[in-house]
């Protein structure tokens, strides 16, 4: 465009007042023609929806937080297309405007909803939020609030549903190797010498029941991380004491132990809970000695190494 035609370019202003529905406008999928290969999508849909969550707690009121969430549909004719994203959005939307929030289960609903009004033989959604939990330190009356990773995961796969909980636990470990070289100067060499430990994280995937009677609730999985391996790391007022309590923790047989030790344990103690269907367990210790993290997976039979860089 010349600068005397873009002179001569006029602006009108913004008519808010028009009154105009989808059916007056043109729709690009009506007469754009796909000229690329003819083949099904497994996924495509939307990610980094943000809505209220209503999640429920374990003896405790509903607590409403921040939900990310992706949602997919597959398409199962090689030519089809335009799924309309705005249905995918709208799908929740319809059940947080009745309530201000969305419940689990209210997702499965929601899930059937769009695979059937799109149509599609299978649809996805996963929801992202931190979860708080107030959480008591060893041997002191301190209480300080954790905020855990949390993923509700729903798959229907031409009606038949499957979900998963996904929980991120923060953890301290330590090596039996640096304990005992510490051990060894300060004993044999009359050296002082200090064992390294590190933070690590475990990222744990759970297949379970919603309908059960026997829920498993998301407290209920962190209690149990932190039977398996205690060591979590303190969260708000950490005094000489906590610090103290754990230096004793990396030294006992509670919390020390090989990356694979700990995978061995975190198997034993999810296999032993009957509300977990299947499982898999990915571990990282970000090692303070070494430039490279030590990292492992274990699993029940879910083939899901996600949490492993």
């Amino acid at each position: 465009m010349s600068s005397d035609n873009f002179h001569n370019f006029e602006l009108k202003s913004f008519d808010w007042d028009l009154k105009t529905t989808k059916d007056d406008i043109p729709d690009p999928q009506n007469f754009h023609v796909n000229t690329h290969a003819q083949v099904t999508i497994p996924k495509v849909g939307i990610t980094k929806l943000v809505l209220p969550v209503n999640i429920k707690r374990k003896n405790r009121d509903p607590i409403i937080v921040k939900g990310t969430i992706s949602a997919y549909v597959s398409l199962d004719k090689p030519k089809q297309r335009g799924i309309n994203m705005s249905r995918l959005a709208k799908g929740f939307y319809n059940h947080v405007d009745s309530r201000g929030s969305v419940a689990l289960l209210d997702l499965i609903d929601v899930v059937e909803g769009y695979r059937q009004n799109l149509p599609a033989k299978n649809g996805y959604l996963k929801m992202r939020l931190e979860f708080p939990y107030k959480q008591k330190h060893w041997r002191e009356p301190h209480f300080g609030w954790m905020y855990y990773p949390i993923e509700f995961e729903i798959q229907n796969i031409e009606g038949q549903i499957k979900t998963f909980l996904t929980v991120k636990y923060t953890y301290n470990s330590s090596c039996p190797c640096s304990y005992a070289l510490a051990e060894y100067s300060r004993n044999v060499l009359n050296t002082p010498a200090v064992s390294h430990s590190q933070r690590s994280e475990a990222t744990i995937k759970m297949q379970f029941d919603p309908f059960s009677n026997d829920l498993l609730w998301i407290e209920d999985v962190i209690d149990l991380c932190r039977t398996i391996q205690p060591s979590e790391v303190l969260s708000g007022i950490v005094t000489r004491v906590g610090e103290f309590s754990m230096s004793q923790m990396m030294a006992s047989t509670d919390a020390m132990g090989f990356i694979e030790d700990l995978l061995r344990k975190f198997w034993e103690g999810l296999n032993n809970d009957p509300r977990i269907l299947d499982f898999s367990v990915g571990l990282e210790h970000f090692e303070s000695l070494n430039d490279n993290y030590a990292a492992g997976f274990i699993n029940k039979s879910l083939q899901d190494g996600e949490g492993l860089s």
